[in-house]
This record gives structure tokens, sequence and C-alpha cells, in this order.
């Protein structure tokens, strides 16, 4: 084995069993060093491997970016302390993945795509650390991680969401390094330094929160944890530690704070939009398809085996069993529910989307694994395996699902649209190329487009031009960060005098010509994308 010196955080953590008190009983501590588990890594590596070769291939099928991840690359080329809808975190990581990679798909989405396997990984370890501390059994921390780890990266949410270059992904892999900092952080013994712990934890914190706002929800499990652990010789400690974490998680999301307060709090105003909006189903219809949408992520299968595992601990009575084990599963429980009962909540007032409480999915499968494994130690070895089958069953569903459309493509039965998950990705490639011609032939142009879709599925296409991309000013509240930051040339400038460019999917409204001298069409692209549908584009010259 190795020496701890060279795991991370191991000058915080010998001895990784609790120490006496309410929760973790008077047993006496268990010295137990942790390895890296390297066939899981190769694991882990491979799967990534495998999903990289996929997107090539969905690209040759005519699958671009989704309107999201275009948006992102346009951001990563402005590279801002924040923008209308996110905090600047996803900019940055596309920035750094298309320095390396370059602008194709793979450029754009390569980093966030190896956050999975990342998340996997850190999960893994998580699992094996904690299952060291509350089983006996040797081989239980490499069963606990290895469950943890796979069913992660086997699960719905991973096997699609896994393939785009979205803020979910870093911030899942944040999430996780944060349980992981904070565990670390409540277990160090009385007599050990938990400052780097909960340092880590206040830095994983911020960073997460400039990824996605929703990582400030891991924030009020702190208060549940350290209520939890208040009767602990370490409890000064904790709300030290914890103090200094807020510290030093509030200073690193200062600066996108700031750009907010010098642009009237756009993201946060965006945020709290989506969060409070208006439902237009009934409230407990919103509630059920919430929950629902957390089952699919999760994985139909695994989800049953959740529910199942859940009423056993709860017939078996949490109190009852032995106290290491019991902190270790309150601990990921807590880690999860906050978030789950905050979407909860948004559900029922307005409408959760469903991948806004994705990372409380580490925490239920990090509390599967563990329980899976006491039951597997207790000789129950058979609610592991369905857990192992669940999980296969889950990436060959997703699999399928990811492949499937165009599969029917290439045997002349392409889907129809609700049953093609890349129905929003085509054709945009193919008809910015039918107007290519007139765009080079006004190198310099401003191109205001008549949506973001359209503006930044453009900018992507057009990457190679010339052009400067805009959105109509408008006197409304911005409904985007294009809107936003509209502006039109000034007249007599030389933006002006290269010319206007007006695109969208459809004709210009009358309105928009009113406000130019004139309005001509240069070209339009009209691109079958599948059964009924089709991508249409039109561009026209507009005179100032």
């Amino acid at each position: 084995m190795k020496p701890a010196s060279a795991h991370p955080f191991a000058a915080d953590l010998a001895d990784v069993r609790p120490y006496p008190d309410a929760l973790a009983g008077s047993a006496a501590p268990m010295t137990r060093r942790i390895d890296w588990d390297w066939p899981l890594l190769l694991v882990l590596v491979n799967l990534y491997i495998a999903r990289i070769v996929l997107v090539p291939i969905l690209g040759a099928a005519g699958v671009g970016l989704h309107v999201d991840e275009a948006q992102y690359w346009h951001w990563s080329h402005e590279l801002e302390w924040g923008y209308y809808s996110k905090p600047p975190g996803i900019a940055l990581l596309i920035a750094l993945s298309t320095a390396v990679l370059g602008d194709g798909l793979l450029g754009v989405k390569a980093l966030a795509m190896a956050c999975y396997p990342a998340t996997a990984w850190v999960l893994g370890q998580l699992a094996r650390e904690m299952t060291a501390s509350t089983q006996p059994e040797p081989h239980a921390p490499a069963c606990a991680g290895r469950l943890a780890a796979l069913l992660f990266i086997t699960s719905p949410l991973a096997g699609l969401l896994g393939l785009a270059a979205t803020t979910d992904a870093p911030l899942l892999l944040a999430w996780t390094l944060a349980m992981w900092a904070l565990w670390r952080a409540l277990q160090a013994p009385p007599q050990a330094s938990a400052l780097r712990s909960w340092l880590m934890f206040g830095l994983a914190l911020g960073a997460g929160a400039l990824f996605k706002y929703t990582m400030v929800v891991l924030a009020a499990s702190v208060p549940l944890l350290l209520w939890v652990w208040r009767d602990r010789p370490t409890a000064a400690r904790n709300l030290r530690g914890a103090t200094l974490a807020a510290a030093v998680s509030a200073l690193v999301v200062a600066p996108n704070l700031w750009w907010n307060h010098a642009h009237g709090w756009p993201t946060l105003r965006h945020t709290a939009d989506i969060t409070l909006g208006a439902r237009s189903a009934p409230a407990w219809a919103s509630v059920a398809e919430f929950i629902g949408g957390q089952w699919m992520m999760l994985g139909p299968l695994l989800g049953l085996v959740l529910l199942w595992s859940a009423a056993r601990w709860l017939r078996t009575g949490p109190a009852a069993q032995p106290p290491q084990q019991g902190a270790a599963l309150r601990f990921a429980l807590y880690c999860a529910l906050p978030l789950l009962c905050v979407g909860v909540a948004q559900a029922w007032h307005a409408r959760a989307q469903i991948n806004w409480t994705a990372p409380a999915i580490t925490g239920l499968v990090l509390w599967l694994a563990l329980w899976l494994t006491a039951l597997r130690v207790q000789g129950e070895r058979w609610a592991a395996t369905a857990a192992w089958a669940s999980g296969l069953t889950s990436l060959a569903l997703a699999t399928a699902v990811v492949l499937a459309p165009d599969m029917a493509r290439g045997l002349g039965h392409p889907l129809a649209r609700n049953a093609d998950v890349w129905s929003r990705m085509r054709g945009w490639d193919a008809a910015f190329e039918v107007l290519r011609a007139e765009a080079v032939a006004r190198p310099g142009a401003t191109v205001i487009g008549a949506d973001r879709t359209v503006i930044a599925h453009g900018a992507y296409a057009w990457r190679d031009l010339d052009l400067a991309w805009t959105a109509l000013p408008t006197t409304r509240p911005p409904r985007h960060h294009y809107e936003m930051t509209a502006h039109l040339p000034t007249p007599g400038s030389a933006a002006q005098r290269r010319g206007v460019l007006l695109l969208g999917r459809e004709a210009p409204a009358a309105q928009v010509c009113a406000r130019f001298t004139r309005c001509q069409e240069l070209a339009s692209a009209h691109i079958d994308i599948g059964p009924g549908q089709t991508r249409e584009l039109h561009l026209w010259e507009a005179t100032p």
C-alpha cells in the first residue's frame, strides 16, 4: 500500500474511524489507510474514452451543439466574471478545453465530459473511506467504493448529460469534492487539525457556485450536521471551521457578485425568475413530474432498489444500527435531502427543472452504496447484486437512447421528434452552411439574431468569419444575455459601413424592418431534419 501522505487530505486523517461520541458510540478507533482503487480508475477512464468516441460519430450524423453549449462556447471567447443566466465557471472551463483541443465538438465538450468520471472517482474514494470507518470486513471499503462509483457513472444522469458541456458537470464534481472535504472535517479526531479540510470545503463550495448557484444549497447541510454532531468534543472546532469555510466560499464568489451588482443583478434575477415562476399544471402534477424525473435520472430499476433499501432501513430502525454506520448513512442523506426538499418546494410553487437537483443523486448513490455494503457484510449479497444489475441495465438503456435515433435514420426510418433526443441539435450547421456565402461576402458585418438560439448557433457555425453578433435592442427587460448586451452600430461608424444583417427562423417582422431604411432578403435555408421537421433560416440585409 502507498503511504498515507500520497493520498489527498492525508494530513487531516490518519485514523478514518469516528471517535467515541453520541453517534459513534464507545467502540475503539480502528486505523485503516485507504489506497487508490486503480482497477476502478481504469474502468472509468475506459468509459470516458468510449463516450469521447461517440462525439465525432454523432457529429458526422449531423448532431451539433445544444443551444446552451453553443452559448457557453460564445461566452468562452468573451470571458467575464458573469453572464445573464449563469456564473462564469462554464465559460472558463470551455475556454480551457478549446485552448487544448480546438473549437470542434470534442474541444467544446471534452473537459465537461471528464467531470462525470471524475465525480464517480471522488464518490468512490469517499465511500471507501466512510466504509473503512464503519465496517471491520477488509473487502468492504473496495466494495462500497466501486458500487458508489459505478452506480453513478452508469446512471441515466451521467449517461445522457455526460455527453454535453453543461453547468451540471462541474457542479456535480464540486459537490462531491465538498462532501468529501466535509466528511474529513467532521471526522477528524479531537487531537487533529481539521483546518485543511474546512478550507477545502469552502473552496469547493465557492468553486461550485461559480458554475451554478445550486451549490449554495449544500451549505444548508452544514448547520444540520453541526447540530447532529453538537455533543462531540470538537463541536467548537467544527463551528470555527464552518465559519472559515463560509468566508472562503464568499471570497471565491465575490467577483461574480460584484459583476452582478454592476449589471443590475441579472443572474440572480434570472435564477429567481425560473425558480419562482408560475407553473402551468396543478401543484400535485408538478411535484409528481419532479419526483418521476429524479427517478429516471437515478435509473428506473435502481430507483426500485433505493426504495426497497430505504424501507428496509426504516423498518429495522436507524437508531438500532451500529453508531458508526448510522453516522455515515445520515451524513450521506443530509447531503442530499435539503436539495431534494428545495426541489419539491419549487415544483409545488412553480415548475422544477429535472436536472436542477442533479447533485442530490450523488448523496443518494453514496447512501445506497454504504447500505448495500453493510447488508453484504451481514451475508445478504443479493441486494448489491441487484444494484449492479440495475446499473448495467441503465447503462445499456442510456446507450440505446443515444444511438437509436441515428441507427433508425441509417435504416431509413427516422424517429419522430419526441423520440429523438438529438432533434434540437440537428440541422443547424447545415442550414448556416447554405447561408455562408452571403456572410463571407460581408466581412465585419453586424449580425442581429432574432433570438438566443439563432445567435448562439450562428456564432458557433460561422466562428471562422469576422462578424459581430448581437440582438435587437429592446425596451423590455432582457430575456437573455444577447438582449442584455444588445447594441446597434453607431450611425456613420465603420461598423455601420460594414453592413447589418438580420438573421432568424422566419422573415423579420414589419416593426423590425421599420427600424431600417431598407430590408432585403439575401438567402434562406430549409433543411429536412426528420419526419415533419425542417430547420429553416432566413438572412436579410438591412440598410440603416
